[in-house]
């Protein structure tokens, strides 16, 4: 199984050292939108902003990068 890299940056950028194993690109997309909105989740208790620019980069174990999931593609607002 293949071995994604998926690092956070934003204010607190995080290297994903670890890496995890999984089916595909298109899982590893869903576990970085799973993460955003976690961390969204913790600022929005916090009282912090957001920006929609912070993101998380995925990269495969050659360190390719993948594809870029931006916190505002997963935030979803309303009025």
């Amino acid at each position: 199984m293949p071995r994604f890299y998926l690092h956070v940056f934003n204010d607190a950028s995080v290297l994903d050292t670890e890496g995890s194993e999984l089916p595909d690109l298109e899982a590893a997309a869903r576990d970085a939108v799973q993460g955003i909105r976690e961390l969204i989740a913790e600022e929005v208790v916090a009282g912090r902003p957001i920006s929609r620019q912070h993101r998380i980069e995925i990269q495969d174990e050659d360190g390719a990068h993948l594809r870029t999931v931006f916190f505002g593609d997963v935030l979803r607002l309303r009025d």
